[in-house]
């Protein structure tokens, strides 16, 4: 994706998280800081591939970002698929639709296979960048509203399905400085963190100065002038930074880097007055993301009751998020959807 893109999806967080982890050498970098340690010593990285495509539901697909890359090392034939996806809120179902797209993963991955074909391991990572801590489980028996005796009894039949979350709440950019990874992985880990955490000009200002180490690298790397435009842009899309604010900044870190805004002038100032469309799009977040879980819980109540009756859908649809929630939680439990709704 090039820098002028970061428009193109209705999340400029997603949009910046797609132009630099869809790049290998940079996902390298954020994966093995959460993977395993011992599988990352597997892991042959020189092997690793983006894979194309996405298998995030299309009407999830304006609100999430998923990345699918293959990694050698687990053996002679074997492959390692790692879905990496960005999430911006805490969202306790996110273990259902995880399932989903690893399940899709392996099915695109099978189709058309002989019988005696080996599985694809794939291995789901979170990048999340809130506000506040990561407090959703990380498991998707947690959800499952069961009796301990019960849970007990049925022993390993209790699907967990773990993921990964590499929560940017708590990255410390000092430690970070010192973990092997590209200058441009180090700067957008960096940036959506600050975005997430703080966003005022000021507190943005201050970060962009702390980065000029990081800029200097991304700078001098293959299409390093690109990357930047695209965290300037970032910036300028999601936090109250001006552009005065951006240039006072740079021309701070030297004039190779202010020579960089005032190159890409024109690109900024496209940003900047678009920006008041992209922050109007923001206010909406919320209630796309109830749109989102209200079509996700609309498909687990299909699949456990049947056809659903028009006037439920429009009451899904039309509820707010926490009693989506309330309804997601009593769908595992509910023997009817009276009770579930109720």
């Amino acid at each position: 994706m090039r820098s002028e893109d970061l428009t193109a999806v209705h999340q400029p967080h997603d949009a910046f998280f797609r132009f630099v982890f869809s790049d290998p050498a940079n996902a390298a970098g954020a994966l093995r800081a959460v993977l395993p340690p011992e599988l990352v010593r597997q892991l042959d990285w020189s092997t690793m591939e983006h894979e194309p495509g996405s298998f995030v539901d299309e009407e999830l697909r304006a609100l999430h970002t998923d990345l699918l890359f293959r990694i050698q090392g687990l053996g002679a034939s074997s492959l390692l698929y790692v879905l990496f996806e960005h999430q911006s809120t805490v969202d306790r179902l996110l273990p259902v639709r995880l399932f989903r797209y690893v399940a899709a993963v392996k099915g695109k991955f099978l189709r058309g296979s002989a019988a005696d074909a080996d599985v694809p391991l794939v291995i789901p990572v979170v990048l999340y960048a809130g506000p506040q801590p990561w407090t959703a489980p990380t498991e998707l028996s947690a959800l499952y509203a069961l009796a301990p005796s019960v849970r007990e009894a049925l022993g390993a039949l209790v699907p967990r399905f773990d993921f990964l979350v590499d929560d940017l709440t708590r990255l410390d950019e000092a430690k970070l400085a010192t973990q092997t990874c590209s200058a441009m992985a180090r700067l957008g880990l960096q940036a959506l963190a600050e975005v997430a955490r703080h966003g005022d000009s000021e507190r943005t200002e201050a970060a962009i100065l702390r980065w000029g180490e990081s800029m200097y690298e991304v700078l001098t790397a293959p299409n390093g002038h690109a990357g930047l435009v695209a965290l300037v842009r970032y910036l300028l899309y999601t936090t109250e930074v001006k552009r005065a604010a951006l240039e006072r900044a740079f021309a701070r870190l030297g004039p190779r880097l202010e020579e960089v805004m005032k190159s890409t002038g024109e690109r900024i100032e496209e940003a900047a007055e678009a920006r008041g469309e992209a922050r109007g799009e923001a206010r909406g977040e919320a209630r796309g993301e109830a749109r989102g879980r209200a079509e996700l819980l609309l498909k687990l109540l299909q699949l456990k009751f049947g056809p659903l009756p028009p006037n439920v859908a429009e009451q899904v649809r039309a509820a707010e998020l926490p009693t989506l929630d309330r309804w997601a939680e009593a769908v595992l439990s509910s023997t009817s959807l009276e009770e579930t709704l109720r």
